[in-house]
């Protein structure tokens, strides 16, 4: 039997981000997963994937385990708190998805990370 998500921000979230493009189309995919099958990333995975700059964008929540020390972007569902700590610590910047959207940002400098 295949779930949707009942989540009314997902939901409306997924719709905004399918009328998108590319990165953003990709990105609507992976929140139209039943909630048990959302990404959870530790801070320790987006120090050794990303560089100094990108912009790491989490199709679910982003948790504290592991330090951080490059100034990354980070765009997600949510957030732990200490996750939420480490990324502003190190100079990096935490956001929702929907800000994501909002701002524009660099799709060039952008990856999904899950």
């Amino acid at each position: 039997m295949k779930t949707k998500t009942t989540n009314p921000r997902i939901k409306k979230l997924v719709k905004k981000l399918r009328a998108e493009e590319g990165l953003w189309k990709a990105l609507s995919k992976e929140l139209s997963r039943a909630n048990r099958r959302r990404a959870e990333v530790n801070t320790y995975k987006l120090e050794s994937e990303l560089e100094n700059g990108e912009t790491a964008l989490v199709p679910g929540k982003v948790i504290g385990h592991g330090e951080i020390s490059k100034k990354i972007n980070v765009a997600a569902l949510n957030y732990s708190q200490s996750a939420k700590e480490k990324i502003e610590k190190a100079g990096g910047k935490t956001m929702t998805i929907e800000q994501a959207l909002e701002e524009k940002i660099d799709k060039s400098k952008a990856r999904i990370i899950k």
